[in-house]
Parts: structure tokens; sequence; C-alpha cells
């Protein structure tokens, strides 16, 4: 019991073990019915957050990894198409597995340091592909729900990024419909208000930032001056006496 524990608590396993532990008490609220399956809520940013948290130690690992090349990873392995509080899941418990069973063969072997290392590397990969094989998955079961219950009519509403997006792919919500997006143009963070322009064949949406499609100050501001004037003109002394056509006093 003593190994076990110390097997947990060794890094990188207590990374994964702890992710794993907080999968697990979520999914014990969802069950209990205290917390809600929303993949649009606080779940997802605190998986979110959470995943972004073993990114950032794998990059203190591997400083020349670039963000733009973690993040086309992810989205190559598809776990942009499922809520986070799912793939997390496969992550965390796979990568715990993969890292402990890791460290347990090479431990005798080879110095801490390196083990470490080695095991963080092993959990990652394990964690990335369950994270993946569950994504590939449950893909139709999130994704073509939520276009079902859009689909075509979605196009031109604006919508809320929930996963950075990119030309790689990423998530929106449309009023209470989460869809899988990507942006041509440039990154959009999460928070970021966007319009969908179109659908592609993939059923995979395609937007651009609002700010795009709406008018500047000035343009606005000669709509309003404009819609002002046409409200006041009529009732306008001059305007009223133009309208009134001019009699001559008969004589």
């Amino acid at each position: 019991m003593e190994g076990l524990l110390t097997l947990v608590m060794a890094f990188p396993t207590v990374v994964f073990a702890t992710l794993a532990l907080v999968c697990l008490a979520y999914w014990g609220l969802v069950l209990l019915g205290v917390a809600d399956l929303d993949v649009g809520g606080g779940g997802e940013h605190a998986a979110l957050s959470s995943v972004e948290g073993v990114v950032g130690v794998a990059k203190a690992f591997a400083p020349g990894l670039a963000g733009g090349t973690v993040a086309a990873a992810l989205a190559a392995v598809g776990l942009s198409r499922v809520p986070w509080t799912v793939t997390l899941t496969a992550f965390a418990l796979a990568g715990f597995f993969g890292s402990a069973v890791t460290r347990i063969g090479l431990e005798p072997y080879l110095p801490g340091a390196v083990t470490a290392a080695l095991a963080l590397l092993a959990g990652g990969a394990a964690g990335l592909g369950a994270a993946s094989v569950a994504a590939r998955a449950l893909r139709r079961l999130f994704v073509d729900g939520a276009v079902e219950q859009g689909g075509d009519s979605l196009v031109g509403r604006a919508c809320r990024i929930t996963i950075a997006t990119d030309d790689g792919g990423g998530q929106a919500r449309v009023d209470e419909v989460i869809v899988a997006v990507r942006a041509v143009a440039q990154r959009l963070e999460p928070g970021a208000e966007a319009v969908i322009v179109e659908r592609g064949d993939d059923g995979v949406f395609v937007v651009e930032p609002l700010a795009v499609h709406l008018p500047d100050e000035a343009t606005v501001f000669a709509r309003l001056q404009a819609a002002a004037d046409a409200a006041v003109a009529p009732t306008h002394p001059d305007a009223l006496a133009a309208r009134v056509p001019h009699k001559e006093p008969k004589s």
C-alpha cells in the first residue's frame, strides 16, 4: 500500500491522478444530479483549464514545442469535436496508467529524472491516444446531434466561441446548441463573438469574427441621424408648409 501511495504521489503520475480524481468527482456529481453535462458551461471551462495546465507542464519539459504545434496536434486527434469533460476523463485515466506502468518498469534501471521524463511522455501519449479514441467514438453523438437541431438554418446566426477555433477546428455555442466550427481568417479565442457564414460538406460550420460584419461607428451614426431626420421631418413647420398646397384668397 505504501508503495502504491509513493507511486501515485510521484511525478508525473500525481498530475494524471489529480486530473482523474477531479473528473471522477465531476461524473459522480452528474450521476447524483448535482451537476449537468453542459458542454458549454463551467465544467467545460474547468476541464479546458486543466488540459492547458498539462500542456504547460509538457512544454516545460520540451521548450521547443510551439503553441501552434500543440494546438495542431490536439486538433489532429479530433479533441475539438466532443466536450472536454469527456476527452479529459479518458486522457487523465489513460495518462495515469501509462505513466505509472512506465515508472514501475524503468525506475529500477534509470535515474529518477530520466524515468520521470519518460513517464510523462508515455502518459501523455497514452492519454492523447485514449482521448482521441473517445472523441472519434462519440463525435457523432455530440456533433451530429447538434447539427440536426439547427442544420443550414444556423448559417447567418451569431455564436460564441467555447473552444479556441482556427482552421483546424473548434466549437461554438448558438443559443443552446453546440456545433463544430472552423475559422479560416484568424484564430478565435473562447468567449469571442462570431457569425456562421457557411456550412461545409463535412458538417463543420465556418465562422468569422462578428466585428467584421458590423458597420463602423460612422456608418451607425449616419443611419441613426437619417432615421431621426426622417422621424422629425413630417412634424417640422417648414415641412408641413411645403406639403400643404398654397391657395390664393378669393376676391
